[in-house]
């Protein structure tokens, strides 16, 4: 398909009706004349693909164009669509790189183009030309980054652009301070290139990189800012003032849910006895994609000690009753684990699970048969006293790595109570099995029957009471429900007294294990379910986006920060509040 170019008084005024051209002179356009071309593109036709080389820029004279690029996770993203009047590639002429972004047509087309060649005789030829397009590439700049690398990326394109005259660029050398603790603030920041860290009181706290921000603490807060923020690297910023700032929230439905929750993630002590708003939307069942691998725990594990056991007794080798009754012991426990832990959305680290699981055996169980020793003589006067006793010594013993784990912050989600509970809860179940199963040695096939039953009944137990306890302990740190946290440790400590209590005849005492064990089970499911809700929350509100993702099936990235589990489609991570990047790295 041809096109005929535009002769120069056509041309001069399809200058002129560009929105960003204040003035454009007959000479100007007779000058511009020769120098562009006329090309045509059919529906789906690609003009520029992103990374290529860049050599001209386009106006588009009739028809329309999509304009898409990756954003920082490297989900292609609608930039723009473009119809007359509108430009695409004007960065490249200005600064020689590879093209960031791909051009396709909507529908038929005809553009006018300029390349590189030419564009440097137009810098002599037509200045008021060049200077206003140069003007209007830089603000173009800031709107590209806002769309593909900034929290307000999903904001109507009017807004965006609007927002973007609004910001202005700033560069800082090596070592820049940006932002001071202990001073009122009075701009928000957002990293374009470069490295940033921020600190408190001389610690460091975390580093800035493309696609994160800060100074939003003073704006919404009206506080003073928390840490001091300094360049480390050759920073380039942009920045909003405090009224655009607040300006933009009032407009937006969804963007204060999103600055609240990174308040929340950066200053847990000043959120947490703030509500959470409640975002009015149907909430979307995102774990469910998640890998349930405890499955193959628990079969895997029985096999084993199903294999163990039968060679220490059928074959007679003895060596092997101690390795059967250590797996046996851990089989129920690990499984019960791993299960809770991949229900949780937003995984934390197994590493930090394997220490709690171990730590609470080797330090839990040693301070609990200590304070059971030196109680013995009252827990001998009477059954009830025992039990009541017994739950009272074990399961703070359990919960002392859980008041450890409060102190870290990235451990914010009622969730991180429950599993965390549950892994201190089964460590020190699965240590005192092998206690049980070591102390029935003399006889091989009463203690492999010994650690079967405590195996297959530990999720009823010491797992599912901790987990409890522990996120009542989590709603008191995390939202102040005192009364909720006096319910649950209560509860707990209810359910393991009589658990050891033996209320019924001997041959019911199995139903009586049965119907408390249940109760337990049917309770630890009830908070589960909010402690999803909890996770499902943050980060629905950090990232809306992910509400439009329709029925497709979830699946799952680390983020590159902190490492939790995050569903694929986030921008910002829900544990640490950090922008999520694509492994290749996006340039604008």
């Amino acid at each position: 398909m041809s096109v005929r170019k535009p002769d120069v008084s056509e041309l001069h005024a399809f200058i002129l009706s560009l929105p960003f051209i204040r003035e454009f002179s007959l000479e100007e356009a007779a000058a511009l004349h020769r120098h562009i071309e006329a090309v045509t593109c059919e529906q789906e036709e690609y003009i520029v693909r992103r990374g290529e080389h860049s050599d001209a820029c386009y106006f588009v004279y009739n028809g329309a164009i999509e304009i898409v690029s990756k954003d920082l996770i490297g989900l292609d993203t609608v930039v723009a669509t473009l119809d007359r009047g509108r430009i695409f590639g004007d960065i490249t002429l200005h600064r020689d790189t590879v093209r960031r972004t791909s051009a396709r047509a909507c529908k038929d087309a005809s553009l006018l183009m300029i390349n590189h060649a030419s564009f440097g005789r137009i810098v002599s030829e037509a200045p008021s030309f060049y200077n206003q397009l140069i003007e209007f590439s830089l603000e173009r700049q800031k709107t590209t980054y806002l769309r593909l690398a900034s929290i307000f990326a999903r904001l109507p394109e009017e807004t965006l652009e609007s927002l973007a005259r609004r910001a202005a660029y700033l560069h800082f050398p090596d070592n820049w301070v940006v932002t001071r603790e202990g001073v009122f603030g009075d701009h928000f920041y957002m990293v374009v290139t470069g490295t940033l860290r921020a600190t408190r009181n001389g610690r460091p706290l975390e580093t800035f990189q493309k696609g994160d921000f800060f100074g939003e603490c003073s704006l919404i807060l009206n506080q003073e800012e928390p840490f001091t923020v300094e360049s480390t690297t050759n920073c380039e910023v942009l920045t909003i003032s405090k009224r655009d700032f607040q300006a933009i929230l009032q407009q937006q439905n969804l963007l204060p849910n999103q600055f609240e929750e990174i308040v929340r993630i950066r200053y847990a002590d000043i959120m947490r006895s703030h509500p959470r708003a409640v975002l009015n939307t149907e909430m979307p069942e995102i774990e469910s994609g998640k890998k349930r691998y405890h499955i193959g725990v628990l079969l895997a594990g029985l096999i084993g000690f199903a294999a163990l056991a039968y060679a220490s007794l059928g074959l007679g080798l003895n060596e092997l009753l101690i390795p059967a009754i250590a797996v046996g012991s851990f089989v129920g426990p690990v499984a019960f684990v791993a299960y809770l832990h991949a229900r949780s959305i937003l995984t934390n680290r197994p590493f930090l699970l394997a220490t709690m699981f171990a730590a609470t055996a080797a330090g839990g169980i040693p301070i609990a048969y200590w304070l059971e020793e030196l109680t013995s003589g009252l827990m001998d006067k009477s059954p009830y006293l025992n039990s009541a006793l017994t739950a009272l010594i074990e399961e703070p013993a359990k919960l002392i790595f859980v008041f450890w784990l409060l102190r870290l912050r990235r451990n914010r989600f009622l969730m991180d109570g429950i599993v965390y509970g549950a892994a201190c809860g089964m460590g020190f179940a699965a240590f005192e099995n092998i206690l049980y199963g070591l102390n029935h040695l003399h006889d091989p096939g009463q203690a492999l029957n010994v650690i079967l039953f405590r195996a297959l009944f530990a999720p009823f137990g010491h797992g599912t009471w901790t987990a409890i306890a522990a996120y009542g302990l989590w709603q008191l740190y995390v939202h102040n429900q005192k009364v909720v946290c006096a319910l649950c440790v209560s509860l707990a400590l209810a359910l393991h007294a009589l658990w050891d209590l033996q209320v019924l005849p001997s041959r019911s005492y199995l139903l009586q294990m049965l119907l408390i064990g249940a109760l337990g089970l049917y309770s630890l499911q009830k908070i589960v379910r909010q402690g999803l809700r909890d996770e499902r929350q943050s980060i629905i509100a950090l990232n809306p986006e992910l509400l439009n993702r329709g029925e497709e099936p979830v699946t799952y990235i680390d983020c590159s920060e902190c490492s939790s589990t995050i569903p694929f489609g986030s921008h910002y991570c829900p544990r640490c509040g950090r922008a999520v990047h694509a492994r290749e790295n996006v340039s604008f």
